[in-house]
């Protein structure tokens, strides 16, 4: 919460001393301050044109404008790094779970000692319900093709064994918490601050 309210602090004030309009380098660094906002880099309006003005500029094939005051991939300090990523950064407290893992929320007491014959739970609607409890899901992001939802997990409680016959059994690995991420735009941005992972930002 501290990083939140450190970065909007720093926008504010990054906006009222950046010259408007901005050449090449202030501009850089109005984008930096604008995409640091937790609230979104369209939040204030002060943010609109030179964000607006990026996503013009990326879709052209420019390059992501640089803040040499603020610093780099290779310096550190804050910066915005472009990654190929659907999905956004798991909450604090959850890790994303390996790609192809079963995943139920709950205790083992909980789950269901097996399945139906040649039947498994639909990642879709169990995505829907809430909370995941006793209905172990299957984390669909395999790569390849188009991914499915992937999950986000607290602490692993254990692992249990479903289904009827050996090639339809299923190793369920059990946690504490569990929050679902559909897939999105691949095309992200990470934003640093202090060198610090601090959050993600899509293009719109």
């Amino acid at each position: 919460m501290t990083i939140c309210f450190k970065a909007a602090g720093v926008l504010l004030a990054g906006l009222a001393l950046l010259p408007v309009p901005a050449g090449a380098s202030d501009w850089g660094c109005q984008v930096l301050l604008c995409m640091s906002n937790p609230g979104g880099p369209t939040q204030y309006a002060e943010c609109v044109p030179p964000i607006e003005r990026l996503w013009r500029h990326l879709r052209r094939g420019g390059a992501f404008p640089t803040c040499d005051m603020a610093g780099s991939p290779e310096r550190g300090g804050s910066y915005v790094r472009m990654v190929s990523d659907p999905y956004d950064l798991c909450p604090a407290g959850l890790q994303p779970a390996p790609a192809g893992q079963w995943v139920s929320a709950g205790t083992l007491a909980g789950v269901p000692g097996a399945l139906p014959p040649g039947v498994l739970p639909d990642a879709t609607a169990l995505d829907r319900s809430s909370p995941m409890q006793s209905e172990p899901a299957p984390n669909s992001d395999r790569g390849g093709g188009l991914p499915g939802p992937r999950a986000c997990v607290g602490s692993l409680i254990g692992t249990t064994v479903l289904g009827g016959s050996d090639d339809q059994r299923i190793t369920v690995h059990v946690y504490d918490a569990v929050e679902w991420q559909q897939p999105k735009s691949p095309q992200a941005f990470d934003v640093y601050i202090d060198s610090k992972l601090f959050h993600r930002v899509r293009m719109q």
